[in-house]
């Protein structure tokens, strides 16, 4: 911790390691240099709430992740429970000091919920969809015969809690949707459109799409 400065926050170094408990480690440096500099560099409560959101989706994601150990890379291991507790109580700290509220998050900073300047550092994660999106994704497939076309009209109501997958399910409508065009030409007009009314949300919709070389396009009223 002493070699971290405190005067600048510098996260690239450990967060662009290849080694991923290396990389998670980074985070309990934040939540000291925050708690440190809050008042002196006036860190505002929004880079606080973001600092808790990545990490809630880090021990969602990570707590039963298994990848190349360390030391065999031939042999897959689960992150260190250890290290999962330690980000638990950590997340525990900073929501009991710093007032932290899903509801505040909501209200204040809604594109938190989708997005944290943290997520560029994890753009290959094979994140398991949740059941929700299954479910959706199911649906929509059953609306569709066996050539890719629509088979008839279909309305989905796909309601769940904010952040449990809505933005994301729509990468995977847009891939399915790209497959229908490759199993018959006939179906090339047909289009994903994405509406939100949060800019923010929209962007970050725009980056799924590129990471997976989708094209897109982004409007605004």
């Amino acid at each position: 911790m002493k070699s971290h400065s405190l005067e600048r926050m510098q996260i690239e170094f450990g967060l662009k390691r290849k080694k991923l408990e290396l990389k998670l480690i980074t985070f309990f440096y934040v939540a000291y240099y925050i708690r440190k500099n809050k008042v002196n560099q006036k860190i505002d409560e929004s880079e606080i709430f973001e600092l808790v959101n990545i990490l809630i989706k880090i021990v969602r994601i990570f707590s039963h992740y298994q990848g190349p150990s360390f030391v065999d890379n031939s042999k897959k291991i689960e992150v260190s429970p250890t290290l999962m507790i330690d980000l638990k109580y950590c997340i525990k700290g900073l929501k009991e000091y710093y007032k932290y509220t899903n509801k505040t998050v909501i209200i204040r900073y809604p594109k938190l919920v989708y997005y944290t300047m943290y997520d560029k550092f994890f753009p290959t994660l094979d994140i398991k969809p949740y059941d929700s999106q299954i479910e959706f994704i199911q649906a929509v497939k059953d609306s569709f015969n066996a050539k890719g076309s629509l088979a008839h009209p279909t309305l989905v109501f796909y309601r769940t809690m904010i952040g449990s997958g809505k933005t994301s399910a729509s990468l995977a409508l847009s891939q399915m949707i790209h497959e229908c065009k490759l199993i018959d030409n006939k179906n090339n007009t047909l289009q994903v459109l994405y509406s939100c009314l949060i800019g923010s949300v929209r962007v970050q919709v725009g980056r799924y799409c590129y990471n997976k070389q989708q094209k897109f396009a982004l409007a605004a009223m």
